[in-house]
């Protein structure tokens, strides 16, 4: 069976053939994800028109190659859209980069404050969340408080949404998605009816929720009809693809930033518990520095190189203002590509001066803050070094609070475009451990998860 995959990332949508006879990923190809709306401040929407026709090209030029058996997605999670009970979009994708739930408040009281009360904490916990601004929760009331939602308003995550453009069907949502809401319960396996009906949103129409492997609805391509699979959650698909089963440990450093461990056991605490596969959950601590944090420190020496010494010193080699717009930038991107070069070098043993205190909050209300500067150990070597050992030993408290020692089968598996290309910052991680670690044998995480889910291993 040939299958294709599709990963529906914040930056990029990747998609690839995914021959189950072989166990192969094959013919591997990515656009990038359509931009968010200009909404200002704190809103971060998808505009999910342009989303599907990228996606529906995707699926057109698979299908125009050869047979296509089926198309699964991996997708993006947290977040929400809605529909009128007759299917017509009532929004776009309501990202999980979206803030308003935390900027925005009523009566001095943000949305993410007051769910933040005790009265929901034992709903949090049965639905294994650990709240955060992203949790899909979050914006729904804020939209509700805001404008309101009807009795009987539709909600949908990104994969069932899409498909819904894609094919005009309502179906179901695996549960790797739902659980993303915050509004799923564990414990139950479907919705948390009783923490809606708090929430004053009991008229809201949830989705039914499945991890069945059947399909959920039918695109009908120039090729012929192709059945639409489950969308299921790219971390649970990464995991998935990079081999882990019960008891392995985990850590992504790409975009984003995990470590976790997965288990049979749901033991709610100060992490998230989220569903796995095959009755199992994943134990896990997300949103932690990540390639999004030392990219703000490329970014910063990119501007030094563009601010202070001008192109008349850099790769376009002619005075400034005299390249165009196309040679300004090719040349931005050879100056970062020899940054990131250059970041790949320093690690910990690169230099004997005293480290300094970096807070890599960068992404937080307050900001990331550098501490710690003398006359002698302000240079760029040591800011990246610091930060590498910052990011380490978060990572490291992370994985004691979720008591990944007790349960660990063998090595760490790493993972994640950061720590593949950085072996610095990999040896960092792996001395804050204090254990074994290794990279995972696979290099497209969330392909090799779809291959293995749609082939049932």
């Amino acid at each position: 069976m040939r299958y294709l995959g599709i990963d529906i990332g914040s930056s990029f949508l990747k998609s690839a053939v995914l021959d189950t006879d072989q166990m192969r990923v094959l013919d591997a190809e990515s656009v990038p994800t359509p931009a968010f709306k200009a909404l200002g401040a704190n809103r971060r929407e998808i505009p999910m028109a342009r989303l599907a026709e990228e996606v529906r090209a995707l699926i057109e030029r698979a299908a125009a190659k050869g047979p296509v058996d089926g198309v699964v997605f991996d997708v993006q999670m947290h977040g929400f859209m809605l529909f009128s009970p007759d299917g017509t979009p009532l929004t776009d994708y309501i990202s999980w980069q979206d803030t308003r739930g935390v900027a925005e408040g009523w009566n001095g009281q943000s949305v993410f404050e007051y769910l933040r009360g005790e009265a929901f904490a034992a709903y949090l916990a049965e639905d294994g969340v650990m709240l955060r601004p992203n949790h899909s929760v979050v914006p729904l009331v804020h939209f509700q408080r805001e404008r309101g939602i009807a009795p009987g308003t539709q909600l949908a995550m990104i994969g069932d949404g899409l498909t819904r453009l894609l094919c005009g069907t309502r179906c179901a949502v695996h549960p790797t998605n739902g659980a993303a809401t915050g509004l799923y319960s564990l414990l139950r396996c479907d919705w948390n009816r009783e923490f809606l009906d708090t929430l004053g949103l009991s008229g809201l129409d949830l989705p039914p929720v499945t991890d069945s492997r059947e399909p959920y609805a039918v695109y009908q391509s120039a090729a012929g009809r192709i059945p639409i699979y489950a969308a299921i959650g790219d971390q649970q698909a990464a995991v998935l693809g990079i081999g882990a089963r019960k008891n392995d440990a985990f850590i992504n450093i790409g975009t984003g930033g995990q470590v976790g461990f997965v288990t049979d056991e749901f033991l709610p605490g100060q992490y998230e518990t989220r569903p796995f596969f095959v009755g199992n959950y994943l134990r896990t601590v997300t949103q932690l520095p990540s390639g999004r944090a030392v990219n703000v420190l490329a970014q910063f020496l990119l501007s030094i190189g563009r601010d202070v010494f001008g192109p008349e010193k850099g790769e376009a080699g002619t005075a400034q203002g005299s390249c165009g717009p196309e040679e300004t930038g090719a040349a931005e991107e050879r100056l970062m590509e020899r940054i990131w070069q250059y970041m790949d070098t320093q690690g910990p043993d690169a230099a004997d001066v005293s480290p300094l205190g970096v807070s890599l909050d960068f992404f937080e209300p307050g900001g990331g803050s550098v501490t710690g500067i003398t006359d002698s150990n302000f240079t760029v070597g040591n800011l990246l070094r610091s930060t590498y050992g910052a990011i380490a030993e978060r990572y490291a408290a992370e994985a004691e609070r979720i008591h990944i020692a007790e349960h660990m089968a063998g090595e760490v598996i790493c993972t994640g475009g950061i720590l593949r290309k950085n072996p610095q910052l990999y040896r960092c991680i792996e001395n804050a451990l204090r254990r074994p670690c290794r990279i995972a044998d696979c290099k497209n995480d969330t392909m090799q998860g779809l291959l293995a889910f749609m082939s049932g291993r």
